[in-house]
């Protein structure tokens, strides 16, 4: 059943002080009953008339394949199949050549990018240094509104930030073609990840005469002109997103697979059974009440590996009565993160206190730990009711709280955990709104929401994937937070290359995070997944960002 904010009353029903502790019985409950993780030892998918097709779970129904407007992983599993930018991840999260063969860089104040010769859209016609010029001054033009165009701005390009704000046209953008195969990007300040900054779909190549023909149609089957590994072929919202091998792809040769088949499947357990009778051959999220019986039985299908992502809740901090930090800090003390990281999602989830995941590569294991990170929940929870009374509520004079969540099982599931603790301690009613992921997203960026569960996963490999989306006027800013010593701390750190300065300057961010609270920090993610044994290529990395082109089929 879809909860709504109509549906109120029956949810403020639920939430009673006991209710997570019948919560907690439900799941031991539903674990222990759930089906013997059994499947049909076939796969009849794989294959079309002969064609390899690799068939995935995706978490939803992508709001759009346009690398400047989609966002989130629903959006950018596909997005990296059918777009290639100047570089894309390796292994180890760096960045490896991508249309670019190689580059050099004039001590950080000008790049220039060689593209590879043969690389060609999946009409045949070639990428060109122009394609890129064209992107990325649309990504910053202001008309587009992506949420995005924050990254030339933090990588410095030249301009890039007036741009956004209106003050100079996207013609004055500091990159230009110096010919057919040679793109030039110069930068006011060096910044010490740029070329990390560069594996995001947002930053790869459009096709002009493509955008121009089509409008806001570009994007559907028949239209979309890419130059990833793959072609979009065809698209039935709510069933399926298949594409097909480009021909034209300039690595074509290393590509073995011929089809990928997308599912968009918000429900774990549907996605599961899907997979347990073979017709998915990669699943993207496990059911928390399978995590354990699925490791267990199926060790050698069984993946998972910590990524540099957080779960954390946006608070509209413009809106009152959640414009008090004091308020935002008693809703973050009252939850028990280890419930819900070893309760409701029962996997490789680590409890969080900041925003910065403490797995990030380079960072040390206590690197972002928060003064609050370090109290026991008893204590957290006493600090939680006093701040709740200094910002004038009571158990008596409760505040009523809207909770948006998506359609995922689990995140419903959260969602009543989360207004049952703060039932418990701060005797907050709740009123829970679920939606699908494109009416979710909706509602998010435009503002209509109090709290939000979402989340982040980072672009690149650096902490500043992480903090520079919370900077004043950032457009992933969807807290709409601002912190003029906040925004001078990471920004510094920016520009800062001695590392110990470096994330000095970041832990202190976090702090004033933690200070004023905007986010609520839950868990940081692990990647939890099945993949069939047939499959070989898979591997993962700290971004949590897979090419399909790596991946193929053995009988």
């Amino acid at each position: 059943m879809k909860t709504t904010a109509t549906q109120g009353s029956y949810i403020k029903a639920l939430l009673t002080a006991p209710a997570l502790a019948l919560l907690m019985l439900m799941m031991s409950c539903s674990e222990k009953n759930s089906p013997p993780v059994q499947s049909v030892n076939k796969h009849t998918q794989y294959e079309m008339n002969g064609i390899p097709t690799l068939t995935r779970s995706n978490p939803g129904e992508p709001a759009s394949l346009d690398p400047h407007l989609g966002a989130g992983v629903t959006d950018g599993e596909i997005q990296r199949d059918l777009f290639e930018g100047l570089v894309n991840i390796g292994p180890d999260g760096t960045p490896v050549p991508g249309v670019a063969e190689s580059w050099s860089s004039n001590e950080g104040m000008e790049y220039v990018f060689h593209l590879h010769e043969d690389a060609h859209w999946s009409n045949g016609d070639p990428v060109t240094a122009q394609d890129f010029v064209f992107s990325w001054r649309r990504l910053v033009n202001p008309a587009t509104a992506s949420p995005f165009a924050w990254l030339l701005e933090a990588a410095s390009v030249t301009n890039a930030g007036d741009i956004i704000a209106g003050k100079r046209s996207p013609e004055t953008l500091g990159v230009w073609a110096k010919d057919e195969h040679t793109l030039v990007v110069t930068v006011e300040r060096p910044v010490s990840h740029f070329l990390s900054m560069l594996v995001t779909t947002a930053l790869s190549p459009l096709h002009q005469k493509t955008l121009e023909m089509h409008g806001d149609r570009w994007t559907r089957p028949g239209n979309l002109v890419g130059n990833g590994a793959f072609v979009l072929a065809d698209w039935t919202v709510g069933e399926s997103i298949e594409l097909e091998k480009n021909q034209h792809y300039w690595a074509k040769d290393s590509v073995r697979l011929q089809r990928v088949k997308f599912l968009p499947l918000s429900n774990a357990k549907a996605a599961l059974s899907r997979y347990l009778t073979g017709e998915i051959d990669l699943l993207f999220e496990l059911p928390a009440d399978n995590i354990d019986s699925l490791r267990n039985e199926r060790p050698k299908e069984f993946v998972g590996d910590p990524i540099l992502s957080t779960r954390y809740y946006y608070i509209q901090t413009k809106k009152e009565p959640l414009d008090n930090p004091k308020l935002r800090q008693a809703l973050a003390y009252a939850i028990d993160r280890e419930v819900i990281a070893n309760k409701v999602y029962r996997d490789d989830k680590v409890p969080a206190y900041s925003v910065v995941p403490p797995n990030l590569p380079g960072a040390t294991s206590t690197h972002y730990r928060t003064e609050w990170s370090t109290l026991s929940q008893a204590e957290r929870e006493r600090r939680a009711k006093l701040l709740y009374a200094e910002a004038g509520f009571s158990p008596e004079k409760p505040i009523t709280i809207r909770l948006l969540h998506t359609d995922s099982d689990l995140s419903a599931r959260e969602s009543i955990a989360v207004a049952s603790m703060w039932k418990r301690v701060l005797g907050v009613e709740s009123i829970l709104e679920q939606r699908e992921w494109k009416s979710f997203w909706e509602k998010l960026t435009s503002g209509d929401y109090e709290i939000a569960m979402s989340g982040y996963t980072g672009d690149y490999n650096a902490p500043s994937t992480m903090l520079l989306p919370q900077t004043s006027g950032n457009p992933s800013n969807y807290a709409h937070y601002s912190n003029i010593e906040f925004d001078r701390l990471i920004n510094e750190a920016s520009i800062t290359y001695d590392k110990v300065q470096q994330e000095k300057l970041y832990l202190s961010g976090e702090e004033i995070l933690s200070q004023d609270m905007p986010l609520i920090p839950i868990f940081h993610y692990s990647n939890l997944r099945l993949v069939k044994p047939y499959i070989r290529g898979y591997r993962t990395n700290a971004l949590d960002k897979m090419y399909s082109k790596d991946l193929w089929i053995e009988k």
